[in-house]
Order: structure tokens, then sequence, then C-alpha cells
């Protein structure tokens, strides 16, 4: 597990549980400082770094790979990332936008705007080695 962020709403963090690791269930987690047993929010054979919106409603996750690809981790992976945002509360998941990543700096690394309205993240093009912050709006739910 790594790549953790602490919560703004609660005491404790999400983390990826790695595609690349042989333990499981691999994904998301909350975890915590206290006697709460960590969380797994959602599964992901793919979850590499991660972020949590200010209120604890939303996290986002980038991808080794593509989300829909087969295998786990880096198999299959091809210089492809998913963004995705995943509901805190039920772990479903909603792909937001695809990237390029390879290596440093072309990691996506996502991360809320502080009004949590929108997800920036590393949009790296490989072939010329160019990275550009990529801004894409948190959907709204329809009510």
């Amino acid at each position: 597990m790594g790549h953790e962020r602490w919560m703004f709403h609660d005491l404790g963090a999400v983390v990826c549980a790695y595609g690349e690791s042989e333990a499981g269930p691999r994904g998301l987690y909350a975890v915590h400082p206290d006697d709460r047993a960590a969380r797994l929010v959602s599964a992901g054979e793919r979850d590499w770094h991660c972020d949590i919106s200010r209120d604890g409603r939303w996290a986002v996750v980038d991808t080794t790979g593509p989300l829909d690809a087969p295998g786990r981790g880096w198999q299959n992976a091809g210089q492809v990332s998913d963004i995705v945002l995943v509901d805190m509360a039920t772990g479903a998941r909603t792909p937001l936008a695809r990237t390029a990543a390879d290596r440093h700096p072309r990691h996506p690394r996502p991360v809320f705007t502080p009004d949590g309205s929108a997800v920036l993240y590393n949009h790296g093009d490989p072939s010329t080695g160019e990275v550009a912050v990529a801004r894409v709006p948190v959907p709204q739910p329809v009510s």
C-alpha cells in the first residue's frame, strides 16, 4: 500500500493497495490511526495514486494501465492511465479521463480543486516529453 493522502473530514487517510501486490484485495482503502479497521472502499486491480475531497464524499485514483484492460498492476499497461472518480460511500467508480503515463513527471497524480468541483492531473505526452495540468469537472448528481 502507498501513495497515501490524509483526509480532511476525518482522522485517517486513503491509500492504494497496488495491483503489483500479491496480497489482496487490491484497491482504494480508508485507514485510521485509531482502533478502526481498514476499510476497502473500492476494489481496483490498477489503483496507483489517490486523493480525497475535502468533504469526504469523493476520492479519485489514477491507474497503472487502462481500467478496462485485462490483468493487474502494470500488466498490459501500454503507457496509459485512467483518472477515476470513486464514491466513498458506495465504492462506485466513474471514469473521468484517460492520459499517458510512463515515468516521472508523467504520473497523473490526480487531486481535487479546493472547492471539489474538478480534478486536476498531469497530462503527459511521452512522444514530446511535455507535461501540462489538465482539468476535468466532477459530475454533479442529477436530482
